[in-house]
């Protein structure tokens, strides 16, 4: 029987998400160059993991992930330094970036049509004495 501390994953360097075919091939080249006592074992770890779709799932949920590769195989590119200054030369002092006051409020006036923001439209068209017909 295969040990659960024996990931067929690790053991063989498979990827975690290879395909069935994928599998059968990685340990039918290590069958035909194993032992004759490793050929019991090889062909119990291909039985496990071809007929127990679930167990083939959590050994290779289980299995140590790949590391990355520490170094880039191309170092991020570096900004172009006319693009630097021209940026540099956009920004904005920090005086500018000071929020102002809202005009709203700058507005207001003492009138009860200033003072309630809720009349609507169709209020205030309503009141509108052309329309109402008091001018001629």
């Amino acid at each position: 029987m295969i040990d659960d501390q024996d990931n067929p994953f690790d053991r063989f360097g498979l990827p975690r998400a290879a395909s069935p075919e994928r599998i059968t091939e990685v340990l039918r080249e290590r069958l035909e160059d194993a032992a004759p006592e490793d050929r019991a074992t090889l062909r119990a770890i291909w039985e496990r993991l071809m007929l127990h779709p679930r167990d083939r799932v959590l050994l290779a949920l289980g299995a140590h992930p790949s590391e990355p590769d520490p170094s880039p195989a191309h170092p991020p590119p570096r900004p172009d330094p006319a693009w630097i200054e021209r940026v540099a030369a956009m920004a904005l002092p920090p005086d500018e970036l000071v929020p102002l006051p809202s005009l709203s409020l700058a507005v207001r006036v003492d009138s009860p049509e200033r003072r309630s923001p809720a009349r609507s439209a169709l209020e205030l068209l309503l009141d509108d004495p052309i329309l109402d017909g008091r001018e001629p």
